[in-house]
């Protein structure tokens, strides 16, 4: 398992870092804004910031449009940096250097040198400002959409222009080695320093070598952007120390007033982070729900995409049973009729139901209208040459309306096809039947046939005009034909985006199920404006309740000021006014004390000591209630963060129930075979929900256990071994489920009366069962056990309920699946049986030579004997090549198998012109083809004749027949039979005998003899 940070992981990280370092550069930069230390450093930690907050969104970033804001900043701000990383230092340490006489003893005399190096800070700004409004391409050159595939990339992708070699050159490689040139020079060399300053350019000096290590060594290892993060974290807590501990040792004095300055320093640090929090959940929540819709949007497409598939299956099975029942392949009108009728009141939808001749006029129809020619329709043609199914979207022939065509061959005993039978659907009643419907506000599903026509759509408006609306130009229909079957988005002429997915299906068809971005997104976006209404109006209260809170307070401090300077100035009647009762009223108090002590210096010493240690004990007192206070503040913080921790954990767990339902509703959709399904089901189930056993109980035929039939767990395998299973009703929870119908849930087996409690998953605390059912027939049951008591709850149930009717949809089709193949084997046995009879038969009643030859002297028949070249090729069953090797002159043979149905009927041989010739694998093959084609001809004509002997044996019979029944007594049938049937089979004599019901019993003991009638011939 992979321990590398997700994106979003990264995208956390970043931005809330970046909104760490900005309310550190904002609180620098408040704390003195008059001093240049102050205004460099915070600048550095603002470049900083903004390099994170770019970086956070360009990992996050899915596609282009979602990149340029991130590649416009990395561009303009990110080179801007190193140039600060160089003066940043100087100022700090040695100040001198840049900033001249007003801040410093000694004189600037070289500050000219270090405008260039400012110079660099700009100079990538306004290279990217004059690449993004001018295309001049000097520095940012933006990235490739062709090869972008979303997430963080380095920033020499997308900045590639003319000078981009020189600007790297300069700032990315130059720049830092200098920047260790004057922390060397002040930790090494420099004796005018403090041991303070030293020692801060040592951290400095030591947090760039982790720096440049992270930068340069490690960025290759770690999973981007990681050391760009790990790099920014360190720059930022170096120099805030350094600043901080400089302000600190100089005492800088602080200018402008108390509370606009505390109310920035608090805004600054809270408003950020106060931000951040839910800004980040929204995100967070935002992808999720777009995740959510978009799944729901895959959903809807493969749920419709299985009931086009079942429809087809069902109406092509019903179709298939029509043309094979005994009344339609008799092929009368009369037989026909009221099967097609049945039919057709079977299926609604099915609006014409009919059979056709071999020319394509109808023989009969469900409806009273006369027979049409259908001869020109693809539906007859094909089947008419052996196609086993047809589907055809036309405008109809009866209905004048778009409609679906499914037709098959009729075939009669011996495979002949006789005629066609078909039904057509009105393509609007299609859609109802296969549940096309709208999606969302807007959105919509359709289907679209082999020929990109629509056939399915839930705006009847398509199905209007006369002729089958063609979508081959729509993007989804592209994407479908070009193999996508995946999630696109495309904009439509309008300029409206759209999202869709696309699949396609065994027989061509296409499912797209579309909607438009927005309608997609609109939950999302709804929630993003409402978080970001509320922050905002957080922030608003924030800076309401700041300065009011810090007014409140600073007000009493301003009266106490004015005391004070009155009483400085000699007024000791002064007091000072006590407005409240925290630390500042107190002091107020104090300070009125101190002023009555003044008054009353000497009224006695020991009473004022008496009366200030109970003041002090009172302001102790109040001291604590005011800690307490805060105390209880901060448990309140601590329940909030800890609520907000339980909200995201569960939006974690809830997407990790739904990616685990569409991973195992996936494989149930793909997998056919019942023994590999199962299993996938329970692996799946098991590894992304971490149940302890998951298990899978088909019921018997009897309907009266619940067999063990898929496991995941080692007691599940021990159990599948000695076939597992429980009584319905009676056993377990399992037997319960599948009796009731019922999901049942057991939070702890050892107080539930219905638990079975087995020995072989003896870790189980919680069990759950959802039943298994397709319809109203239950089939099974889905168990499910963990090894922690009440670990199962609604959200569990609701998806293992879901899980569980896909899993029973699976079963049924991989049913019918199996008594599919299984019946498609069955009829090809049949068949080769069938051929392989009749052609025994045929050749034993053919009396001319079985073999023949074409030589120079032109065609003759062989004889009988096979040739062993031939022979040999017959009972191999494959190509033969036969070469005398005792005779070097002697000729070539290649014998072919002549096959029809993979039966051998014959064999074709030819022997090469020349000697030793080399048969290669194009004659071979051309060999094989015509062999092939001769196997078809030959039955064809095997056929053709067993028709025409058929039909002469009946003509025979019936003149026979006719000519006996014209005679009016005994003698004269007797007579006319004999003559006839002596004729009609060259027999030279023929006769009949009349005996009596008593000779044919009892033997000879009639009194006459028997009459008899002969024919010699003549």
């Amino acid at each position: 398992m992979s321990i590398a940070p997700t994106s979003q992981t990264m995208q956390f990280v970043a931005l809330s870092l970046a909104a760490i370092e900005f309310s550190l550069a904002l609180y620098v930069l408040l704390l003195n804004l008059w001093h240049p230390t102050n205004r460099h450093v915070s600048a550095l930690l603002a470049f900083g910031a903004t390099t994170l907050l770019a970086q956070g969104l360009l990992t996050g970033a899915t596609d282009l449009a979602e990149t340029i804001w991130a590649t416009w900043l990395l561009a303009a701000v990110s080179p801007a940096v190193q140039p600060m990383i160089l003066i940043v230092p100087v100022v700090l340490l040695k100040p001198s250097w840049i900033l001249g006489p007003k801040h410093t003893q000694r004189h600037g005399r070289r500050r000219w040198l270090w405008w260039p190096i400012y110079g660099l800070i700009f100079l990538p700004a306004l290279l990217t400002l004059a690449d993004i409004t001018q295309g001049t391409q000097f520095w940012y050159t933006g990235l490739d959409a062709e090869t972008y595939a979303g997430g963080f990339v380095s920033m020499t992708t997308f900045t590639d222009g003319a000078l981009s070699p020189m600007i790297r050159g300069v700032i990315f490689r130059t720049l830092p080695l200098l920047s260790f040139i004057p922390l060397l020079y002040v930790a090494l060399l420099d004796r005018a320093v403090t041991p303070l300053t030293r020692r801060l350019a040592w951290v400095l000096l030591i947090q760039l070598a982790i720096g440049t290590v992270f930068q340069l060594g490690l960025r290759n290892i770690l999973v981007a952007p990681t050391s760009e993060l790990v790099t920014s974290v360190i720059f930022a807590v170096a120099y805030a120390y350094v600043v901080f501990r400089q302000m600190v040792s100089e005492r800088r004095v602080q200018k402008g007033r108390l509370l606009p300055r505390l109310t920035a320093l608090i805004l600054v640090v809270v408003a950020p982070l106060l931000a951040v929090v839910p800004a980040l959940i929204s995100i967070r929540a935002g992808t999720e729900l777009e995740q959510q819709a978009v799944e729901q949007l895959q959903a809807s497409n493969r749920s419709l995409g299985a009931n086009i598939s079942l429809w087809l299956d069902l109406n092509v099975q019903a179709l298939n049973q029509l043309v094979s029942l005994p009344d339609i392949v008799s092929m009368e009108a009369e037989r026909q009729k009221p099967v097609l009728e049945a039919m057709a009141a079977a299926h609604p939808h099915m609006y014409l139901v009919s059979t056709t001749d071999l020319s394509g006029v109808n023989i009969a129809r469900n409806d009273d209208t006369e027979p049409k020619d259908y001869s020109d329709r693809l539906w007859f043609l094909e089947p008419k040459g052996g196609a086993p199914l047809t589907l055809q979207s036309l405008i109809g022939r009866t209905s004048g309306k778009p409609a679906l065509v499914a037709s098959a061959p009729i075939q009669d005993q011996s495979g002949e096809i006789i005629g066609v039978g078909m039904f057509a659907s009105n393509l609007t009643d299609l859609a109802h039947e296969v549940q096309v419907t709208t999606v969302g506000a807007t959105g919509f599903a359709y289907v679209v046939d082999a020929e990109n026509k629509v056939i399915a759509h839930p705006d009847p408006a398509f199905f209007e005009s006369t002729d089958l609306v063609d979508m081959s130009n729509t993007a989804p229909v592209v994407a479908l034909r070009q193999g996508i079957e995946e999630l696109i988005s495309f904009t439509d002429e309008e300029g409206q985006k759209w999202r869709a997915h696309v699949e396609e299906l065994d027989n061509g068809w296409g499912v797209i199920v579309q909607q438009p971005e927005a309608d997609l997104l609109n939950i999302q976006k709804s929630f993003q404006n409402l978080s970001w209404g509320l922050i905002g109006m957080g922030l608003a209260l924030l800076i309401v309740l700041t300065w009011s809170a810090l007014s409140q307070a600073i007000r009493p401090i301003g009266a106490l000021t004015e005391a004070a300077t009155a009483i400085a100035a000699g007024d000791l009647s002064t007091t000072a006014r006590v407005e409240s009762e925290d630390e500042i009223g107190v002091l107020a108090r104090t300070f009125n004390n101190m002023t009555t002590q003044l008054r009353d210096l000497i009224s006695g010493l020991e009473q004022r000591v008496v009366e200030r240690t109970q003041e002090l004990e009172e302001a102790t007192a109040v001291l604590a209630a005011r800690s307490a206070e805060l105390e209880k503040s901060n448990q309140d913080t601590s329940e909030i963060n800890r609520q907000l921790e339980e909200a995201i954990s569960q939006s974690r767990r809830r997407a990790v129930l739904l990616y685990a339902s569409n991973e195992v509703s996936h494989a149930a959709s793909q997998i056919r075979e019942l023994d590999q399904l199962l299993p996938r089901v329970v692996e799946l189930i098991s590894q992304h929900f971490g149940y302890y056993h998951s298990g899978i109980f088909i019921l018997d035929e009897a309907q009266q256990y619940a067999v063990l039939t898929a496991s995941n767990s080692k007691g599940g395998q021990r159990m599948l071994a000695r076939q597992h299973r429980l009584a319905v009703g009676s056993e377990g929870i399992v037997g319960y489920v599948t009796a009731s119908g019922k999901p049942r849930i057991a939070l702890d087996v050892g107080a539930d009366a219905v638990h079975f409690d087995n020995p072989d998953l003896p870790d189980t605390r919680s069990e759950m069962a959802v039943p298994l059912r397709v319809g109203n027939e239950i089939i099974g049951a889905l168990d499910v056990q963990s090894t922690k008591v009440s670990a199962f709850g609604s959200e569990d149930a609701i998806v293992l309920g879901a899980l569980g009717e896909q899993i029973s949809v699976a079963i049924k089709n991989a049913r019918l699946f199996q008594e599919a193949e299984e019946a498609v084997a069955r009829a090809e046995k049949a068949q080769k049986r069938y051929v392989q009879q009749e052609w025994t038969s045929y050749l034993r009643q053919e009396t001319t030579p079985p073999t023949h030859e074409y030589t120079s002297r032109g065609v003759a028949p062989v004889g009988d004997a096979p040739l062993p070249e031939m022979e040999l090729a017959r009972l191999q069953g494959k190509p033969v090549i036969l070469k005398e090797e005792k005779d070097p002159l002697s000729q070539t043979a290649l014998a072919m198998p002549i096959r029809f149905r993979d039966q051998i009927i014959g064999t074709l041989g030819l022997y090469a012109a020349e000697t030793a010739k080399e048969w290669s694998a194009d004659e071979i093959a051309l060999v094989q083809d015509v062999a092939d084609q001769i196997g078809l001809a030959l039955e064809n004509a095997r056929l053709f004749e067993q028709t025409e002997r058929r039909a002469r044996r009946e003509a025979m019979i019936g003149q026979i027949v006719a000519q006996v029944r014209r005679q009016p007594n005994i003698d004269s049938i007797m007579q006319t039979a004999v003559r006839e049937l002596g004729k009609a089979l060259g027999a030279p004599r023929t006769f009949i005998q009349l005996t009596s019901p008593l000779d044919a019993s009892v033997g000879s003991q009639s009194e006459e003899p028997p009459r008899e009638m002969s024919d010699d011939g003549n």
